[in-house]
């Protein structure tokens, strides 16, 4: 079924709709065209590993190094377990964030 088919049993214009979100269990998503309603691609799913080399660089980025660095110092200081649960934050290619982005950057050149 189309988008716009969608569009219409709800009674609006695709050109009414700023966003619309399809909610599943994994993180399962797709995008399309606001003008056409036509699809950029099939849907991606929370086992799509296409996203990989991002999320590896951004576990082994400065920044997680730093946030890493910092939480185990404040953890040190405070005994807090948050700050050590901060500290062990690591990213996978299930968060739907970096799918997303590895979409943007293959799909809509």
């Amino acid at each position: 079924m189309c988008c716009h088919a969608y569009a219409a049993d709800a009674g609006v214009q695709m050109s009414q709709m700023e966003a619309l979100g399809i909610s599943t269990q994994r993180a399962t998503f797709t995008t399309w065209d606001r003008k056409t309603g036509v699809p950029f691609h099939n849907f991606i799913s929370w086992q799509d590993q296409r996203a990989a080399d991002l999320v590896k660089s951004w576990n082994r980025s400065c920044t997680m190094k730093v946030i890493h660095g910092v939480m185990k110092v404040a953890y040190f200081l405070t005994r807090h377990k948050r700050s050590l649960a901060a500290s062990l934050i690591v990213f996978s290619t299930q968060h739907v964030t970096f799918r997303l982005v590895w979409m943007l950057a293959h799909y809509m050149q």
